[in-house]
Protein backbone atom coordinates (compact mmCIF):
# COMPACT_ATOMS: atom_id res chain seq x y z
CA UNK A 1 0.00 0.00 0.00
CA UNK A 2 2.44 2.66 1.11
CA UNK A 3 4.68 1.47 -2.57
CA UNK A 4 1.59 2.35 -4.54
CA UNK A 5 1.50 5.72 -2.14
CA UNK A 6 4.49 6.73 -2.95
CA UNK A 7 4.23 6.12 -6.80
CA UNK A 8 1.10 8.42 -6.66
CA UNK A 9 2.96 11.20 -4.92
CA UNK A 10 5.89 10.48 -7.78
CA UNK A 11 2.92 10.93 -10.54
CA UNK A 12 2.26 14.16 -9.08
CA UNK A 13 5.18 15.79 -8.63
CA UNK A 14 5.74 14.77 -12.48
CA UNK A 15 2.52 17.04 -13.33
CA UNK A 16 0.41 14.38 -13.72
CA UNK A 17 -2.49 16.69 -12.90
CA UNK A 18 -5.21 13.81 -13.88
CA UNK A 19 -4.02 11.72 -11.42
CA UNK A 20 -5.02 14.56 -9.16
CA UNK A 21 -8.58 14.78 -10.60
CA UNK A 22 -8.91 11.53 -10.67
CA UNK A 23 -8.93 11.12 -6.83
CA UNK A 24 -10.64 14.67 -5.94
CA UNK A 25 -13.44 13.20 -7.73
CA UNK A 26 -13.27 9.88 -5.94
CA UNK A 27 -12.57 11.38 -2.81
CA UNK A 28 -16.03 13.94 -3.57
CA UNK A 29 -17.80 10.88 -4.45
CA UNK A 30 -17.05 9.29 -1.22
CA UNK A 31 -17.44 11.57 0.61
CA UNK A 32 -21.15 12.49 -0.82
CA UNK A 33 -21.89 8.81 -0.30
CA UNK A 34 -21.06 8.25 3.16
CA UNK A 35 -22.05 11.05 4.47
CA UNK A 36 -25.74 10.88 2.46
CA UNK A 37 -27.64 10.24 5.78
CA UNK A 38 -26.45 13.05 7.87
CA UNK A 39 -27.05 15.43 4.93
CA UNK A 40 -30.20 13.99 4.75
CA UNK A 41 -30.53 14.10 8.39
CA UNK A 42 -29.69 17.58 8.35
CA UNK A 43 -32.13 18.76 6.12
CA UNK A 44 -35.08 16.61 7.84
CA UNK A 45 -34.22 18.69 11.21
CA UNK A 46 -34.51 22.31 9.58
CA UNK A 47 -37.93 21.74 8.21
CA UNK A 48 -38.67 19.97 11.58
CA UNK A 49 -37.75 23.59 13.00
CA UNK A 50 -40.65 24.84 11.87
CA UNK A 51 -42.87 22.39 12.73
CA UNK A 52 -41.92 22.87 16.64
CA UNK A 53 -42.12 26.59 16.54
CA UNK A 54 -45.47 26.96 15.47
CA UNK A 55 -46.12 24.15 18.56
CA UNK A 56 -43.99 26.55 20.45
CA UNK A 57 -46.53 29.46 19.28
CA UNK A 58 -49.53 27.52 19.87
CA UNK A 59 -49.01 27.24 23.38
CA UNK A 60 -49.30 30.88 24.21
CA UNK A 61 -52.47 31.61 26.05
CA UNK A 62 -52.84 34.76 24.42
CA UNK A 63 -54.17 34.09 20.85
CA UNK A 64 -57.44 34.74 19.93
CA UNK A 65 -59.20 31.87 18.44
CA UNK A 66 -59.26 32.69 14.39
CA UNK A 67 -55.55 32.99 14.90
CA UNK A 68 -54.80 29.84 16.56
CA UNK A 69 -57.17 27.66 14.02
CA UNK A 70 -54.66 29.14 11.65
CA UNK A 71 -51.98 28.28 13.18
CA UNK A 72 -53.28 24.72 14.09
CA UNK A 73 -54.59 24.44 9.87
CA UNK A 74 -50.37 25.78 9.60
CA UNK A 75 -49.67 22.75 11.98
CA UNK A 76 -51.39 20.26 10.34
CA UNK A 77 -49.74 21.48 7.08
CA UNK A 78 -46.46 21.65 7.94
CA UNK A 79 -46.51 18.33 9.68
CA UNK A 80 -48.07 16.81 6.52
CA UNK A 81 -44.79 18.10 4.24
CA UNK A 82 -42.70 16.76 7.05
CA UNK A 83 -43.76 13.41 6.72
CA UNK A 84 -44.40 12.85 3.47
CA UNK A 85 -42.40 15.68 1.89
CA UNK A 86 -45.15 17.00 -0.36
CA UNK A 87 -46.39 20.27 -0.17
CA UNK A 88 -50.30 21.61 -0.25
CA UNK A 89 -53.34 22.28 1.26
CA UNK A 90 -55.41 20.35 3.76
CA UNK A 91 -58.28 19.28 1.46
CA UNK A 92 -55.72 17.98 -1.00
CA UNK A 93 -54.14 16.15 1.40
CA UNK A 94 -57.31 14.11 2.13
CA UNK A 95 -57.75 13.49 -1.53
CA UNK A 96 -54.04 12.36 -1.82
CA UNK A 97 -55.19 10.01 1.80
CA UNK A 98 -58.35 8.80 -0.12
CA UNK A 99 -56.65 8.19 -3.37
CA UNK A 100 -54.13 6.11 -1.51
CA UNK A 101 -56.68 4.30 0.19
CA UNK A 102 -58.36 3.58 -3.03
CA UNK A 103 -55.65 1.72 -4.06
CA UNK A 104 -56.34 -0.82 -1.49
CA UNK A 105 -52.32 -1.35 -1.01
CA UNK A 106 -51.91 -2.03 -4.05
CA UNK A 107 -49.66 1.25 -4.45
CA UNK A 108 -47.11 2.45 -1.95
CA UNK A 109 -47.38 5.72 -0.96
CA UNK A 110 -43.87 6.53 -2.00
CA UNK A 111 -45.24 6.92 -5.51
CA UNK A 112 -46.60 10.07 -3.90
CA UNK A 113 -43.54 11.26 -2.83
CA UNK A 114 -41.46 10.26 -5.62
CA UNK A 115 -44.12 12.57 -8.29
CA UNK A 116 -44.53 15.11 -5.86
CA UNK A 117 -43.71 17.70 -8.31
CA UNK A 118 -45.91 16.15 -10.91
CA UNK A 119 -49.10 16.76 -8.79
CA UNK A 120 -51.68 19.28 -9.60
CA UNK A 121 -54.08 19.97 -7.53
CA UNK A 122 -57.26 22.53 -8.94
CA UNK A 123 -60.74 22.55 -8.35
CA UNK A 124 -60.79 20.02 -5.49
CA UNK A 125 -59.51 17.43 -7.40
CA UNK A 126 -55.77 15.86 -7.54
CA UNK A 127 -54.17 15.00 -10.54
CA UNK A 128 -50.76 14.35 -12.75
CA UNK A 129 -49.45 16.48 -15.22
CA UNK A 130 -46.41 14.75 -17.78
CA UNK A 131 -45.30 17.16 -20.19
CA UNK A 132 -42.76 16.16 -23.38
CA UNK A 133 -40.55 17.52 -21.73
CA UNK A 134 -40.70 14.81 -18.92
CA UNK A 135 -41.23 12.12 -20.95
CA UNK A 136 -38.20 12.99 -22.88
CA UNK A 137 -36.03 13.46 -19.90
CA UNK A 138 -37.62 10.50 -18.49
CA UNK A 139 -36.21 7.93 -21.38
CA UNK A 140 -33.26 10.04 -21.98
CA UNK A 141 -32.19 9.35 -18.60
CA UNK A 142 -32.99 5.62 -18.70
CA UNK A 143 -30.37 5.60 -21.76
CA UNK A 144 -27.70 7.37 -19.66
CA UNK A 145 -28.05 4.93 -17.26
CA UNK A 146 -28.17 1.76 -19.44
CA UNK A 147 -24.77 3.39 -21.45
CA UNK A 148 -22.78 3.94 -18.38
CA UNK A 149 -23.75 1.27 -16.78
CA UNK A 150 -22.80 -0.78 -19.42
CA UNK A 151 -19.42 1.17 -20.00
CA UNK A 152 -18.61 0.83 -16.38
CA UNK A 153 -18.62 -3.13 -16.75
CA UNK A 154 -16.70 -2.79 -19.93
CA UNK A 155 -14.37 -0.95 -18.27
CA UNK A 156 -13.90 -3.37 -15.30
CA UNK A 157 -13.55 -6.55 -17.62
CA UNK A 158 -10.90 -4.87 -19.99
CA UNK A 159 -8.64 -3.88 -16.90
CA UNK A 160 -9.15 -7.62 -15.92
CA UNK A 161 -8.14 -8.81 -19.10
CA UNK A 162 -5.26 -6.18 -19.74
CA UNK A 163 -3.45 -5.24 -16.56
CA UNK A 164 -1.62 -7.58 -14.52
CA UNK A 165 -3.58 -8.33 -11.22
CA UNK A 166 -0.58 -7.67 -8.82
CA UNK A 167 0.03 -3.83 -10.62
CA UNK A 168 -2.03 -1.78 -8.34
CA UNK A 169 -1.23 1.70 -9.96
CA UNK A 170 -2.66 0.79 -13.17
CA UNK A 171 -5.65 -0.92 -11.93
CA UNK A 172 -6.78 1.93 -9.88
CA UNK A 173 -7.55 4.44 -12.69
CA UNK A 174 -9.71 1.53 -13.95
CA UNK A 175 -11.46 1.38 -10.82
CA UNK A 176 -11.84 4.72 -10.41
CA UNK A 177 -13.50 5.52 -14.03
CA UNK A 178 -15.75 2.43 -13.97
CA UNK A 179 -16.85 3.27 -10.64
CA UNK A 180 -17.45 6.69 -11.85
CA UNK A 181 -19.59 5.29 -14.78
CA UNK A 182 -21.63 3.29 -12.48
CA UNK A 183 -22.79 6.57 -9.96
CA UNK A 184 -23.55 8.10 -13.21
CA UNK A 185 -25.62 5.39 -14.19
CA UNK A 186 -27.19 5.33 -10.75
CA UNK A 187 -28.01 8.51 -10.40
CA UNK A 188 -29.36 8.85 -13.94
CA UNK A 189 -31.76 5.95 -13.26
CA UNK A 190 -32.59 7.47 -9.92
CA UNK A 191 -34.42 10.80 -11.87
CA UNK A 192 -36.50 8.47 -13.95
CA UNK A 193 -38.24 7.55 -10.81
CA UNK A 194 -40.48 10.33 -10.48
CA UNK A 195 -41.65 10.13 -14.01
CA UNK A 196 -42.85 6.27 -13.26
CA UNK A 197 -44.43 7.08 -10.34
CA UNK A 198 -46.50 9.57 -11.96
CA UNK A 199 -47.23 7.10 -14.23
CA UNK A 200 -48.51 4.84 -11.50
CA UNK A 201 -51.18 7.22 -9.97
CA UNK A 202 -52.18 8.51 -13.47
CA UNK A 203 -53.28 4.62 -14.35
CA UNK A 204 -54.77 4.73 -11.09
CA UNK A 205 -57.03 7.84 -11.61
CA UNK A 206 -57.92 7.33 -14.88
CA UNK A 207 -59.06 3.86 -13.68
CA UNK A 208 -61.25 5.37 -11.27
CA UNK A 209 -62.66 7.99 -13.30
CA UNK A 210 -63.71 5.12 -16.13
CA UNK A 211 -65.45 3.24 -13.27
CA UNK A 212 -66.99 6.29 -11.58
Amino acid sequence: MIEVVNKLMDELRAGNIAWLVLFLSGGIIWHCITNFKQIQDFLHARRKQKVDRLIEVLKCEHLDEPFKKFLQSQLNKEYWYYVTDISTENKYRDLIISLYNSSKGELSFNHFRRANRHLKFADGKVSIVLKWLDTFGYYMNFGIAIFFGLAGLLVICLSLAVVQPDDLLQILPFVALSGFSIVIALFSLSRTTAVYSARVIKKLIDNQSAQS
